[in-house]
């Protein structure tokens, strides 16, 4: 029923506006077909993400089950001087050394910049590493039980995992750096121009990444435009705070063009154009200025009263929409400008 609200309350929105032509009943019926698939396409991903949930759950609880018989069956083995434990228990101690060591490299890599470990995260990070390596051990000695070369095999594949679990974390603690640097000069510095300036230029490379990667793939799922907003909205705290010069208007324009402002990305373009004179510049200089003018000619289009009718007339409609499906328009950058 909600869903049905939505797509309504779309509908409604994006009726043609008068005076009517055919080709706006066209494109409003493909825009109808197109919300009643999307909504089609996320009530099945809402399925598809409610049975991840499930396993997820259930992986989880498989693991606890793991951990739990592990701790019993060494246990009990030690208790009842089993033969099997002393031919397992060089190779085990050595795999649980090898557990608290990745655990504690993933916990560094992840909190190294800030200093000191956090001890219930690490502890938290252990048992859930533990408890996988638990359901592996079952699976690889599961009736091969007193081969000889099954507890050299549990060691490889330990080894072996923890080696490529510990390089994927470097290289995505790696990756992130430089933002997260940028992110804790600006909570430190709230008021510092320049920390803001250093974040907007970040989200700037990652949304111009994310386009890139958009335009290369149709299936990419980025959102380069809320990247954008996010780059634009450093800038403009960066100007508010009295950051005055080329580059700052440069990357504020677009940043503004990237986030659909049009009226923003002209009148940072108009400055930074300004700034740049008319007198010899270098070659980055001079490719920087062209981009500027075409931001500037993309943007600076005024609208025909007919498109302004348009939009002030499904800006009412938006007004009328219960507020109850408002948010759906925000997230999916649906509402009219005005």
């Amino acid at each position: 029923m909600y869903a049905l609200m939505v797509w309504g309350a779309m509908c409604y929105v994006e009726f043609p506006v008068s005076p009517f032509g055919i080709w706006d009943f066209v494109g409003w019926l493909f825009v109808v077909a197109s919300l009643g698939w999307g909504t089609v396409c996320i009530g099945l991903g809402a399925a598809i993400l409610g049975g991840m949930f499930f396993l997820i759950a259930y992986i989880c609880v498989l693991l606890v089950l793991s951990l739990s018989y592990f701790v019993w069956l060494v246990w009990d083995s030690y208790r009842r001087h089993l033969a099997w434990i002393g031919k397992y228990q060089k190779q085990i101690a050595i795999c649980i050394f090898v557990i608290i060591g990745l655990a504690t490299f993933v916990e560094g890599m992840e909190r190294y910049w800030i200093g000191g470990l956090n001890e219930a995260t690490w502890l938290k990070l252990c048992l859930c590493v533990l408890s996988a390596w638990c359901a592996l051990f079952f699976q690889l000695t599961s009736h091969r039980w007193m081969d000889k070369e099954t507890p050299a095999r549990l060691l490889q594949w330990t080894l072996g995992l923890a080696i490529i679990l510990a390089g994927l974390e470097y290289w995505r603690a790696e990756s992130s750096r430089e933002h997260y640097f940028a992110e804790k000069s600006v909570r430190e510095s709230p008021a510092d121009a320049d920390s803001w300036l250093n974040l907007g230029w970040q989200y700037l490379v990652e949304a111009n990444k994310e386009e890139s990667q958009a335009n290369d793939d149709e299936q990419a799922r980025s959102n380069p435009k809320a990247t954008y907003s996010e780059a634009l909205d450093c800038f403009q705290r960066a100007i508010s705070l009295g950051a005055d010069d080329f580059e700052t208007y440069f990357g504020g324009a677009g940043a503004a063009d990237g986030a659909g402002k049009s009226k923003l990305a002209v009148e940072y373009a108009k400055r930074a154009l300004a700034m740049a004179g008319e007198d010899d510049h270098s070659e980055g200089e001079a490719q920087e200025i062209q981009m500027l003018t075409e931001i500037e000619k993309r943007n600076a289009a005024e609208p025909t009263e007919e498109d302004v009718h348009r939009l002030k007339v499904r800006g009412q409609r938006f007004d009328r929409v219960p507020r109850v499906v408002k948010w759906v328009f925000e997230l999916f950058d649906m509402v009219p400008e005005s």
